[in-house]
This record gives C-alpha cells, sequence and structure tokens, in this order.
C-alpha cells in the first residue's frame, strides 16, 4: 500500500539528445494508485521549456537595460497607467521630488 497515493515528483531537467543538443525539459511524475491503494502504475511526462527559459532570460534582460536606460537619463520621467497609478519613475524624477525611494 502507498503512504502517500496522490504522490507527485516535479523537476527541471537537462536533457542532452543523442545529437548532443541540450534540452531543458520539465518532469513530471505521478502514481496512479488502485482502488486498495496500491501501485497500479506510473505516468511520467517530459516537457521541452527550452524555448520558454530563453525568453524568460530574454525579457529579464530586455527589463535590465530599459531600467538602466531610464535610470540614466537625465530628464524626469515616469510611467504612470491610465487610471493615474503610477508604475516607475528614474533617478531624475526622484531628485527632483527630493526622494531616493520608489515606495515614495
Amino acid at each position: 500500500m502507498l503512504l502517500d497515493p496522490t504522490a507527485e515528483y516535479r523537476s527541471e531537467l537537462r536533457v542532452h539528445t543523442v545529437k548532443g543538443a541540450l534540452v531543458l525539459t520539465l518532469f513530471n511524475a505521478a502514481v496512479m494508485p488502485e482502488v486498495d491503494g496500491n501501485a497500479d502504475y506510473f505516468i511520467a511526462q517530459f516537457h521541452d521549456i527550452t524555448e520558454l527559459r530563453a525568453a524568460q532570460v530574454a525579457r529579464r534582460v530586455s527589463d535590465e537595460r530599459y531600467k538602466n536606460l531610464l535610470d540614466q537619463l537625465p530628464v524626469a520621467l515616469c510611467r504612470v497607467q491610465v487610471d493615474g497609478t503610477i508604475l516607475a519613475v528614474n533617478d531624475a524624477l526622484r531628485t527632483m521630488m527630493g526622494s531616493s525611494h520608489d515606495d515614495d
């Protein structure tokens, strides 16, 4: 009998293909129990997340470049939503307003 018939395992794995390429995968495994609680079979899935992770890294790099550009401009700038909510301000605006923190 299984101690936890709902047990599952999830992990990110780096898999090398027979052609030598590196593939990032999300690996899921789960126990499929019988009515009495004993393991009937296991299910395992691999999902290729190589492009997803590359896109996430590219997004972080792009966000950092934008933030650096915004902070280096000597002109006071801010990003505001249509409803007036301030999303971001640069250092020049913080200095003009006498603040040093985004929270202010």
